[in-house]
C-alpha cells in the first residue's frame, strides 16, 4: 500500500475519533474508549508529517 494513502487513511481515522468527542457530554463512558486514540493522535506528526 501507498504510504501516502495510508497516512491519509490514518488521518481521516483520527479525525473521526476527534470528532466523536463532541459526543462525550451526551455519553460520558465513551471518554475512556476514545482516550487512547486521543494520546496516540498527540505524538503522531501534525497532518501527517507536515510540520512547518
Amino acid at each position: 500500500m501507498n504510504e501516502d494513502v495510508l497516512s491519509f487513511v490514518n488521518a481521516v481515522g483520527m479525525l473521526r475519533v476527534i470528532a466523536s468527542l463532541s459526543l462525550v457530554p451526551q455519553l460520558p463512558s465513551l471518554v475512556e474508549y476514545l482516550m487512547p486514540a486521543v494520546d496516540q493522535w498527540q505524538t503522531m506528526p501534525f497532518a501527517g508529517g507536515m510540520a512547518g
